[in-house]
């Protein structure tokens, strides 16, 4: 079967938001805001109380899938509209944050697995008497551990959340569909998903790591948030020409073989 271009999704992911430019600003504007604000607002307040913690961690989370559904919708849908993609139904909304949940909840299972095995491999005890710089040594090795653990855990995480994320471009267009369905679905191309949706985004925060200043000014931190989003819209945009790429290859298939 014909395998999916990396070169074409990737190049597609720019070119197609760019020629599309007004409307797509449009439409992600919106939910873009709503997220500004949402994190403005959990800076502001930096909550200690825990259930107000998790209330802005749900805000948050729900804002975010709006964004990426409006995102699903701009590639996946002819000539939509920013009217169009941004009235969503309360029930699809539901359903792609539910599935969220359940897959980014496999994947942290998976990250928590790989961290807390590794971690214990190694010994970090404290031998003989306990000095507060024998305490700083101890953290940190199990800091230089954690990053470690944390590096080999992101191919595992990433490779699982290629073979799963199918389910929400299809979502997005109002299909039910399952995460086994999403996982014979790339079968065929899970290493190349996996360079799309793990190695792709690993790219671009990569680059926006050398621009981030520890010391930054108010501005800077709210265009450094615009930013993370900008990078969270093109990496939804991957996904959904991932899957319109598979559907055209499908569609293909079929069609040669009928």
């Amino acid at each position: 079967m014909e395998k999916i271009s990396i070169t074409k999704i990737l190049t597609n992911t720019f070119v197609i938001p760019w020629e599309n430019k007004k409307t797509y600003l449009h439409a992600i504007s919106f939910p873009i805001l709503i997220l500004v604000l949402i994190w403005a607002l959990w800076t502001a307040i930096s909550p200690e109380s825990l259930w107000l913690g998790w209330l802005f961690y749900v805000l948050y989370f729900v804002a975010f899938s709006y964004l990426a559904v409006v995102c699903h919708q701009l590639i996946l849908i002819d000539n939509a509209s920013p009217r169009q993609v941004l009235l969503l139904r309360f029930g699809k909304l539901f359903r792609f944050v539910f599935l969220m949940v359940i897959v980014y909840a496999l994947v942290t299972i998976i990250e928590y697995l790989i961290l807390t095995v590794y971690i214990n491999s190694f010994n970090t005890t404290i031998h003989g008497e306990l000095t507060e710089e024998a305490l700083k040594q101890s953290q940190s090795r199990t800091q230089e551990n954690l990053e470690v653990a944390r590096y080999l855990a992101f191919v595992p995480c990433m490779y699982l959340f290629g073979r799963l994320c199918l389910v929400f471009p299809a979502t997005a267009l109002g299909y039910k569909t399952s995460l086994k369905w999403s996982w014979r679905a790339t079968s065929d191309n899970h290493l190349r998903i996996f360079i799309i949706v793990g190695l792709f985004p690993w790219a671009l925060e990569s680059v926006q790591a050398v621009i981030y200043r520890i010391e930054s000014t108010l501005i800077e931190q709210v265009l450094h948030s615009l930013l993370t989003f900008i990078i969270m819209a093109l990496v939804v945009f991957s996904i959904s020409l991932t899957y319109k790429e598979l559907y055209r290859i499908e569609t293909k298939s079929s069609n040669n073989g009928g």
